[in-house]
């Protein structure tokens, strides 16, 4: 599995700038620990909790993984986004 410096803390960005809990991201399939786990940086996502998360916080899985949001302009959280 490969490994994303900083996707925790983009993760926990994400969730709180969206105003969520982790209880409600990851509900009903990921439980809070696994998701304090992650924006610790002590886990690492699979591909298809990626997925998950990206779609439930609004955002692209490339954003989560590097930061970067390829081929748009502004910023991933950013209401107003294309």
């Amino acid at each position: 599995m490969e490994s994303y410096p900083g996707i925790g803390t983009r993760i926990r960005q994400a969730r709180h700038y969206r105003g969520i809990s982790q209880e409600i991201l990851g509900h009903p399939e990921l439980g809070t620990g696994y998701i304090a786990r992650i924006e610790a940086g002590q886990e690492q996502p699979t591909s298809l909790v990626l997925q998950l998360l990206a779609e439930r916080l609004g955002v692209s899985v490339a954003y989560l993984r590097t930061g970067e949001e390829p081929l748009r302009g502004g910023h991933p959280l950013d209401d107003e986004w294309p």
